[in-house]
C-alpha cells in the first residue's frame, strides 16, 4: 500500500492539476530547490517560452491555493528522449505526493519516450530509493562546487595565458567574433563533440543543434561577452562560457578543449578569463558542475579554489 493511502485527509484535499499563471511564483520556489539558481515567476515563464517547441507536460499538486509539489516532463536530448522532474515541499514529503505526481507523468505521451532522464540529489537517499523502485538506474554522479569570483586573482594565471598567446593562441569572445548563427553552431559543436569524451555521460542526454538554437541561445542568461574562445589560426581550439542565471549569481555553462589542443592549458586559461569577466561584472557567486569521471576538469576546479557542494545522480529509465 502506498504511503499516500495512510494520509486520508491529505488524500481527500490534494488536487493534481495543470498549472495556472498565479502558480508561477510557487513553481519557481520549488524549481529553485533543485536548480543551480533561484527562479521567480518571470524566469518560469521565460523557460516555458524557450521550451514551447518541445513536447511538454506539467502538473502541480495543490492543497487549497497552496502549491506543495510540481511535476514536469519535457523532450530533451536525442529524439524520443525526455527529462522528468518532481519536486515536493520538504514538509509534505514521504506522504505519497511524489507517487501521485509520477502517476500523472506516466499518463502523458511524453513519458512513453524511449529514455526518460531524471536527477536526484546525492544526499537524498529516500528520493534515490523511490526513483530506483520506479525503474530508474544511476548512470552518472555529478559534483557541484562554487567560488566567490571577487576573491579570484587573475595574476596567478597571467604567465600561462601570455605563454599561450606567444605560441599563436588568440583569446577572444563570441561577441567579438560576431554573435551569428555560424559562430553559435561552432560553439555548440565543440561542446557537443567534447562532451562525448566524458565516460559516464549518456550521449542521448546531449542537446542537438536545433534544440540548442531554440532553448539555449534564446535564454536570458546567454551572454556572447561571457563566451570565451581560444583560436589557433581560424580553428576553434577551446571555449569557456558563463551566464548570469540570477542577479550576481553565475554559472559555468561549459569549458572544453578540442582533442588536438589538449595538454596546453587552454581550459585553465579560458576559465581564468571567464572568471575575471564575472569578477569585473560584480558577480558574487560562481557555480559549476562536473561528472565524477571528468578528472581533468575537477583538477582545474581545485586550482581555482572551488568548494564542494551537494551534487546529484543522473538517472535513466529505458522504456520498451
Amino acid at each position: 500500500m502506498h504511503q499516500f493511502a495512510d494520509q486520508p485527509k491529505l488524500a481527500s484535499e490534494l488536487v493534481v492539476r495543470a498549472p495556472l499563471q498565479e502558480d508561477d511564483n510557487a513553481i519557481g520556489r520549488l524549481i529553485s530547490m533543485v536548480m543551480i539558481a533561484p527562479y521567480d515567476a518571470e524566469m518560469i515563464r521565460d523557460r516555458r517560452e524557450r521550451y514551447r517547441h518541445k513536447q511538454r507536460y506539467e502538473r502541480v499538486a495543490a492543497l487549497g491555493t497552496a502549491v506543495v509539489g510540481i511535476a514536469e516532463i519535457t523532450e530533451s536530448g536525442a529524439p524520443t528522449c525526455a527529462m522528468a522532474r518532481i519536486v515536493i515541499e520538504p514538509e509534505y514529503r514521504n506522504q505519497g505526493i511524489g507517487r501521485r505526481l509520477l502517476q500523472e507523468l506516466e499518463s502523458s505521451p511524453v513519458f512513453q519516450s524511449s529514455k526518460v532522464f531524471a536527477q536526484v540529489a546525492d544526499n537524498d537517499e529516500r528520493s534515490l530509493a523511490f526513483a530506483k523502485r520506479q525503474g530508474f538506474e544511476v548512470k552518472a554522479h555529478v559534483f557541484e562546487s562554487e567560488i566567490d569570483p571577487q576573491e579570484f586573482d587573475l595574476s596567478v594565471f597571467s604567465n600561462a595565458i601570455e605563454n599561450l598567446k606567444s605560441n599563436g593562441i588568440r583569446f577572444t569572445t563570441l561577441a567579438e567574433l560576431g554573435d551569428n548563427e555560424e559562430n553559435r553552431y561552432r560553439l555548440w559543436h565543440l561542446e557537443y563533440i567534447t562532451d562525448l569524451d566524458i565516460p559516464s555521460l549518456d550521449p542521448d542526454h546531449l542537446q542537438g543543434w536545433e534544440d540548442a538554437k531554440d532553448s539555449v541561445f534564446t535564454a536570458k542568461w546567454f551572454n556572447p561577452e561571457g563566451e570565451f574562445v581560444a583560436l589557433a589560426g581560424d580553428e576553434w581550439a577551446g571555449i569557456s562560457g558563463v551566464g548570469e542565471v540570477s542577479p550576481g549569481s553565475w554559472s559555468v555553462l561549459h569549458t572544453c578543449t578540442a582533442k588536438e589542443f589538449r595538454g596546453m592549458g587552454l581550459a585553465t586559461a579560458l576559465k581564468a578569463l571567464s572568471t575575471e569577466f564575472i569578477r569585473k561584472s560584480g558577480g558574487h557567486q560562481l557555480k559549476t558542475n562536473n561528472h565524477s569521471e571528468n578528472h581533468t576538469m575537477l583538477s582545474i576546479n581545485r586550482r581555482f579554489g572551488f568548494q564542494p557542494l551537494p551534487g546529484w545522480y543522473d538517472l535513466t529509465k529505458t522504456n520498451p
